[in-house]
């Protein structure tokens, strides 16, 4: 059964026209004397099977694609991140735009999109048709994805039937052909399709200023992905602790906790992979604590997560003389936050690092592939923005991620007994890089990635308290008749955050919905930082 995915992209593209006074009697601008670039050449001499798709499992040259895909989001990752600042985006999202945006472009254009994307554009166009096809378990849906097009035929051009033929086939978009006006009422039908196909989870995307009557293309795609764990975390096993912030800023936050087999690790970092009931999977990398977060991801490339997935120990095998056999089994001992953020992104900077200067420059842009008509305008063509928002949010019972990009321009053994337990805690109190993935190992391709720099609120604002009585119970509220989610043992300490005074006990905030009593200082002491 083929397999299409449950993630949200919503990505909308936008050429602005300059110079719209520009007389059809006139010459077209002439573009700036370049070197021609070259695209990479094909590497699909066997890419599509008799059947009419890709073979992914048994291609080599679709093992490369993939490898090109993460090469490409290591990079975007690494040209896009803000120091210091909690990162989430979608390199699946701006790659299909980009993608779609080559089927449009020519020449140097075409060429510098397809080098940054790693493929020539024929290979693109079958590589990403068939990636949302392919069978990885039987799972219903992964991820999910929108695609439209809209062009305006104000100034008289239109779209070539080719180019929307093409998209047509490869990604399921479909082109609408309408008069813009004066693009007043363009913003708001934008927004409202990125809610529409993200399920609400990003309702804005274009501001009024970032289109006007020049504006001459929209290609809007919206991608959303994730669902509950397949292993949940325990709501009682979550609990305040401290995060120490890329700043140096020490702050407490909620901790999820949760244990199971196998250790993942490379020689520097450490982390784990859990996976959800959609099928994808959430990786987590933690660097080694004198490794500096943004050093790591400038190390990433496109074999970082297939080396890391490969990197899973659960049994570690002795043969004994009697060909007998005793293992060591690995368990995780985890510690992961709870997060919830959104962050936007202006990329114009980032893709110009890339390689992709080209787009946004009518002098060197060349999108004569897409749009028919006056020459002079064809001419104008270019990007003035790309600008991406993506959401996430993590806790113990669901990982969820969504994404709306928008370009803007002027047109896992068993058979050995257990010799030893070997614990690894990990505790991800520092900054670290996540994942959201389709996992195929050599297949695995990244939907989402972020970086996590800072969280909670500075430890100033929290109480350290330690139980120096029994047993406590840990309710979930502020009452005894709150329901009793777990227990707070003798010589343990947590963090609290609000205190209140309820049925003539202290109750202690340790956690969201997580309360411990004191009785008349006898039971929890308060320790001062």
């Amino acid at each position: 059964m083929r397999k299409f995915i449950n993630v949200l992209l919503c990505l909308s593209m936008v050429l602005l026209l300059f110079g719209c006074s520009t007389s059809q009697s006139e010459a077209p601008v002439q573009k700036e004397e370049n070197k021609t670039a070259e695209g990479p050449a094909s590497f699909y001499e066997t890419l599509v099977s008799d059947y009419g798709y890709i073979d992914m499992y048994n291609n080599l040259s679709a093992r490369k694609a993939y490898t090109k895909y993460r090469e490409f989001a290591s990079r975007y990752l690494q040209n896009a991140a803000s120091v210091n600042e909690n990162e989430i985006m979608s390199p699946l999202s701006l790659y299909y735009v980009l993608a779609i945006l080559s089927n449009g472009a020519s020449g140097n254009t075409r060429a510098q999109i397809e080098n940054a994307l790693g493929m020539c554009t024929e290979d693109l166009n079958a590589f990403l048709r068939d990636v949302n096809q392919i069978d990885l378990g039987g799972y219903e849906k992964m991820y999910s994805m929108s695609n439209t097009l809209w062009f305006n035929t104000a100034k008289g051009l239109s779209l070539k039937q080719d180019f929307v033929d093409t998209i047509n086939e490869y990604y399921g978009s479909g082109a609408e052909e309408y008069d813009f006006g004066d693009a007043s009422g363009l913003v708001q039908k934008a927004n409202d399709w990125a809610k529409q196909n993200t399920d609400g989870s990003i309702d804005h995307i274009l501001d009024d200023n970032d289109v006007d009557d020049s504006t001459m293309f929209l290609l809007l795609n919206a991608l959303a992905a994730g669902s509950k764990w397949a292993y949940q975390f325990d709501s009682a096993d979550t609990f305040y602790q401290e995060f120490n912030c890329y700043d140096r800023q020490v702050n407490v936050t909620e901790m999820m906790h949760q244990e199971f087999g196998g250790y993942w690790h490379l020689d520097n970092c450490e982390g784990f992979e859990k996976y959800l009931d959609c099928g994808l999977t959430f990786v987590a990398m933690l660097p080694n604590g004198n490794t500096d977060i943004y050093d790591f991801v400038s190390s990433l490339n496109g074999d970082t997560l297939k080396d890391f997935f490969e990197s899973y120990t659960e049994w570690d095998n002795e043969t004994n003389d009697d060909k007998g056999c005793s293992a060591d089994y690995h368990i995780t001992k985890l510690a992961f936050p709870k997060f919830k953020y959104e962050k936007e992104y202006e990329l114009r900077t980032a893709l110009s690092r890339m390689g992709l200067e080209d787009i946004f420059n009518y002098q060197t842009a060349d999108f004569s592939a897409m749009a028919q008509g006056d020459e002079s305008l064809i001419s104008l063509l270019e990007l003035k923005e790309v600008k991406q928002k993506c959401s996430i949010e993590v806790n113990e019972e669901k990982v969820e991620a969504a994404a709306v990009t928008a370009a803007i321009g002027g047109l896992g053994a068993g058979g050995c007994d257990v010799r030893d337990y070997i614990y690894h805690e990990i505790t991800f109190d520092r900054p670290f890089v996540f994942f959201i993935v389709e996992n195929g190992r050599d297949l695995t391709m990244p939907l989402f990635m972020g970086i996590v720099t800072k969280l909670g609120e500075p430890v100033e604002k929290a109480m350290l308290i330690e139980n120096i009585t029994g047993k406590i119970n840990i309710r979930s509220m502020p009452s005894t008749k709150g329901e009793k989610l777990g227990s707070f043992a003798k010589g343990e300490t947590y963090y609290c955050l609000e205190k209140q005074e309820n049925e003539g006990y202290t109750w202690y905030r340790i956690g969201e919905n997580r309360w411990v009593a004191d009785k008349n200082g006898e039971w929890i002491k308060e320790i001062a930082h």
